[in-house]
């Protein structure tokens, strides 16, 4: 900025020091020889781009030499930091009724920019937009159309995961007297709406066994029930049990309930006992998730009409016996939709039970359809869990490979799955067999000129062994490794599926290059895992090859608006990639159109550049076909580096 323009931004400045005085963290004039950068702005409603006043505005990335790193917008939503040095900074926004704002955020929740001050470097053009809370209301009635009383509805917002929409559960609210919900502070954006309906059963028995928590302390390396309980996944549907108190159907306590409240059920019967039930409802009047009518609802919009209507139906019993290695066992069991949805495995399952100690289990409530049923009881030590605590494994002696990891995290993953038609009869003797689940062991490599890692460095590394299929465990403990002070990897016993493996806490300097087993990059391609592994080398190399270059705009002007997206030339990889993907990648362009991803693997890469409002959910496999037909293909090979300069694209989806 020169000449006049600086001139007015000097005296708005001074100008603003005044307005501001009373606000959080005002600025102050700098005293001789301080640091002189200014940064000066404006936040707006993104919306209709109207100031937004008295919004708090927060400095990122100041050293202590900064005095003050927030303020308050004047009443024309305007915002300064004076006395700064140079550096690279971030700007953020809060404000009663709005989503967070950030410097360089496009749309809701998205990628914010950094800014690099240089010496006595002064900005003032800068913008933070912001967008307002949206709300969805409607109304919720019984099959006759009266209003159903204190009904949890919740909303699920829509993302794409390893290809396939999911549905996240999300906010709550209840229904009034009228049978009227409304969910507000809603992040603009897509969303279903259900009426959320679990139906869980336990053995009296066992819940006399939870009520029991807490009252013996623990060792490290031991273990106990409610720590058990805990780790596979029962201890929601037993602390629901124990807070509502649930109906008493025999030997067993049953009870509907629905975000993390109780749901609506119809009496019992005088007769044979059987329950009608309302399943989990859709709007608009689906049964599944993957049926649902998406809501979509913008910055300010209050969403009307969102209406469901619950229907009673009849429910059938499941029961059986569960199995271990050493016979009757304990085990948490849960019922979800046979299908390939990922959104019903955790929070809205079909139903839920949990075994007792002579392994006998009872399902109440499962209305008819086919169910997938899942078995599982985990145990994770104290002093385990992936903490640093936990006993470091002991390299073999005179032996390149590892030892099998058993004796270095403990515990152990019992587990099975098992497909059921249930009708409109009960379904009884149902024998399910746990088997255990499999352990990864191997030992890190690295491959480069770069002195090695020390061992505190190794130590502070962890794997993630990620599904394929991105389909949650039913602990995110036993997906984790840990690596020793030598670079030997344990893990926890893992469920049979495919996996790939992702590296966290790499030592500086050092890249994650492949992981393989057998020949096989199981960091790029899942391994199908179904026995115990101790042969994976995990290899980082201090040469990552990367993809870098500047996006123009039409006109040829560097664009700060785009966002680069990078992912695999083969398009059969644009699906079951896991939950955190290795070749998939959105690069936030910097305010000079400047861009750069390093560590990805070497491969045939396609990269295009559009503007950052139109990447939600880019990674549908529609959305990349369509990407795929202006986007530029690139060779990358291994340790080298790749320059492309790209013009922003727009994708009609």
């Amino acid at each position: 900025m020169r000449g006049p323009a600086l001139a007015s931004l000097v005296v708005l400045a001074g100008s603003l020091i005044g307005t501001l005085s009373g606000g959080l963290g005002a600025q102050s004039q700098s005293d001789a020889g301080a640091p002189t950068g200014l940064l000066m702005g404006v936040v707006v409603d993104a919306q209709d781009d109207r100031p937004v006043p008295h919004a708090e505005v927060t400095l990122g990335g100041a050293p202590p030499t900064v005095r003050n790193t927030r303020t308050l917008t004047d009443a024309e939503g305007r915002f300064v930091f004076l006395d700064l040095p140079r550096g690279t900074y971030t700007l953020s926004a809060t404000m009663a009724g709005y989503v967070d704002g950030a410097l360089g955020r496009r749309r809701p929740a998205g990628p914010s920019q950094p800014i690099t001050l240089g010496e006595a470097e002064r900005v003032g053009d800068l913008r933070i937009p912001m967008w307002k809370f949206a709300a969805i209301t409607g109304r919720v009635v019984d099959e006759a159309g009266e209003p159903l009383v204190g009904i949890a509805v919740q909303v699920l917002p829509r993302s794409v995961v390893a290809g396939k929409q999911k549905f996240t559960p999300g906010a709550t609210a209840t229904t009034d007297d009228r049978g009227i919900y409304r969910i507000a502070t809603l992040t603009p954006g897509e969303y279903a709406v259900a009426v959320p309906s679990t139906h869980t059963t336990a053995p009296l028995a066992v819940m006399d066994l939870y009520r029991q928590r807490g009252l013996t302390p623990m060792k490290p390396g031991e273990s106990d029930f409610n720590r058990e309980v805990s780790f596979s996944g029962a201890s929601n549907a037993l602390y629901q049990l124990e807070r509502y108190t649930g109906v008493t159907v025999g030997t067993t306590a049953f009870i509907s309930s629905g975000g993390g409240m109780r749901a609506s059920m119809s009496p019992l019967p005088s007769g044979d006992g059987r329950i009608h039930v309302y399943p989990t409802r859709y709007y608009s009047s689906a049964s599944t998730a993957a049926e649902a009518m998406v809501v979509t609802v913008q910055s300010g919009e209050e969403r009307l009409g969102v209406d469901l209507q619950l229907m009673l139906v009849g429910s059938s019993r499941v029961s059986g016996i569960v199995t271990g290695p050493e016979g009757p066992m304990v085990a948490a069991l849960s019922l979800v939709p046979d299908s390939e949805d990922l959104s019903t495995d955790t929070s809205l399952e079909i139903a839920t039970t949990i075994s007792d100690a002579a392994g006998r289990f009872t399902f109440l409530g499962v209305p008819e359809g086919r169910h997938r049923l899942r078995a599982v009881w985990l145990q994770v030590p104290v002093g385990g869990a992936g903490s640093r605590g936990a006993v470091p494994p002991t390299p073999p002696q005179g032996r390149e490979a590892p030892a099998p990891p058993r004796p270095a995290l403990g515990g152990f993953t019992l587990w099975a799955t098992e497909t059921l038609a249930v009708g409109d009869t009960d379904i009884r003797d149902l024998a399910i067999t746990l088997s255990p689940g499999f352990r990864v062991g191997g030992r890190a490599e690295f491959v480069g000129g770069s002195d090695k890692p020390s061992p505190d460095a190794l130590r502070r590394m962890s794997a993630t062994f990620d599904p394929a299929d991105a389909r949650p465990l039913v602990s995110a403990t036993i997906a984790r490794g840990q690596f020793d002070e030598q670079g030997y990897l344990s893990s926890y016993q893992l469920p049979p599926g495919r996996y790939y493996v992702r590296i966290n806490n790499a030592p500086p300097g050092w890249t994650l290059r492949s992981a393989v087993l057998n020949g096989r990059d199981i960091s790029n391609v899942p391994v199908l895992l179904d026995r115990d592994v101790s042969n994976l080398a995990v290899i980082f190399t201090d040469r990552p090859s990367s993809i870098a270059g500047q996006v123009h705009d039409a006109s040829g002007a560097p664009d700060p608006s785009a966002t680069v997206l990078v992912f695999p030339a083969d398009s059969g990889a644009w699906i079951d990639y896991g939950s955190a993907p290795r070749r998939l990648r959105a690069v936030r362009v910097g305010r000079d159109g400047h861009y750069q991803t390093t560590g990805l693997p070497p491969g045939e890469y396609l990269v295009v550049a559009v503007a950052d409002e139109a990447t939600a959910n880019w990674q549908d496999p529609a959305v990349l076909k369509a990407l795929a037909r202006v986007a530029t293909r690139i060779d990358l090979p291994e340790g080298e580096s790749r320059s492309q300069l790209l013009r922003t694209s727009v994708v009609s989806r």
